[in-house]
């Protein structure tokens, strides 16, 4: 008994730790609408002109999220059918265990109502409505990426202007053009502070719970609970975009500087020449989004976190 009951709470404990993260990512976004609002504002606005490809990343943007919905939808959906088609074979193997089978997500309830169909149908019904905060939780992510993309592209347009610095004009003129380009800049900067800002308020703390959770669905995904597998897989993958998000972000920022020192401002006024090793000193202060409590959103965090959850998996492994 004490190996069912061992069994049916590390299941139990990662779905109910995922979905209420889930819930409070979702209940933040809410909370804290009006900031991601002002952040869409600021980073859609041509105050500095339109970048090189607005139109391209908004389309793009608009069709991951249509993409992001369906899928999650889908997924949702065969989960649903996949678990009232195996509901005779989970009360088989489950006997014993006071689980309820054909719903989505583990559940006990009083021996009296064991065997009501109509109990079981509401409970279904219940955590399917539930799981549209999942596919909430994917759209704010792709949020986030489109917001990422915007801001690349808007560092791509600052470095397409220093190198529109008319060499042939008078020095007037060209320092005109790089103070507009200065201000563009630290635009730039601010905008990611905000963003970085918004989006710890907001994620920051998906990445406490990802190694406990995944180190829980892998390790009754070994026992032959393959359906949380799938469940892993997203959480997993929701946690990869993240940090991808978070790279390109830093990756973006780092290379405006290489972007201005290959631009022809060694053919500028004195004044520029003198100026631009500051800015290029400037852009390569670590600019991106950072996760609660320690570290950066980029791909060294998500290796840690995939190490870690090993060493949870090894240790349940050993505890059994």
């Amino acid at each position: 008994m004490m190996k069912q009951d061992y069994y049916l709470a590390t299941i139990a404990l990662p779905l109910g730790l995922g979905g209420y993260v889930a819930i409070l990512t979702n209940i933040l976004f809410a909370i804290k609408y009006e900031m991601w609002s002002e952040l869409l504002k600021q980073t859609i606005s041509t105050e500095f002109g339109k970048s090189l490809n607005f139109d391209k990343i908004k389309q793009q943007g608009d069709m991951m999220g249509k993409i992001f919905y369906i899928c999650s939808f889908i997924s949702v959906l065969v989960t649903a059918i996949f678990k009232l088609l195996t509901e005779k074979t989970c009360l088989r193997s489950n006997f014993g265990r006071n689980e309820i089978c054909g719903v989505l997500l583990v559940a006990w309830i009083p021996s009296g109502l064991a065997d009501s169909v109509v109990y079981k149908r509401c409970v279904f019904l219940h955590q399917l409505l539930s799981f549209w905060t999942i596919i909430a939780f994917t759209e704010i992510l792709n949020i986030q990426y489109q917001i990422c993309n915007l801001i690349d592209d808007k560092i791509k347009h600052t470095a397409w202007m220093f190198n529109k610095i008319n060499t042939a004009g008078t020095p007037t003129l060209q320092y005109q053009q790089f103070s507009f380009c200065i201000k563009y800049h630290q635009y730039i900067l601010k905008l990611c502070e905000y963003f970085d800002n918004t989006s710890r308020k907001t994620m920051g703390h998906v990445t406490l719970s990802t190694s406990v959770v995944m180190s829980f669905l892998l390790y009754n995904g070994m026992k032959g609970n393959y359906s949380l597998l799938c469940y892993g897989g997203n959480y997993l993958l929701n946690l990869a975009f993240m940090c991808h998000t978070g790279q390109k972000l830093e990756d973006a920022m780092s290379k405006l500087g290489a972007f201005i020192y290959l631009s022809r401002w060694y053919e500028c006024c004195s004044e520029i020449r003198k100026a631009v090793p500051l800015v290029i000193l400037r852009s390569q202060r670590l600019v991106g989004l950072q996760a609660v409590p320690i570290g950066r959103l980029n791909y060294i965090l998500f290796f840690m976190v995939m190490k870690t959850t090993y060493t949870y998996l090894n240790l349940m492994k050993n505890t059994e």
